[in-house]
């Protein structure tokens, strides 16, 4: 929910790039909140983690919510970037 502000204009450009042949991307990914309903309806095949996160990992008392990203994307089927 905290990803987008006009969910059916995004699903609606995510099913006509779909339609067309191109994969897509979602970026700078900061949280798993609404993420798993996020990628239900664009369908990505790869999640961009934000820059932040990336000192975030380095920390093991910070590193839920990456890697709860990671196995959310991964579940959807897409690939994760960091």
């Amino acid at each position: 929910a905290d990803y987008v502000r006009d969910i059916t204009k995004l699903r609606s450009i995510a099913n006509d790039c779909h339609q067309r042949g191109f994969s897509l991307s979602l970026d700078d990914v900061l949280s798993p909140d609404g993420l798993p309903a996020l990628l239900a309806d664009i369908r990505p095949a790869i999640v961009k983690l934000d820059g932040k996160l990336g000192m975030a990992f380095m920390d093991v008392k910070r590193q839920g919510p990456v890697l709860e990203i990671i196995r959310i994307a991964h579940q959807a089927g897409a690939l994760v970037l960091a």
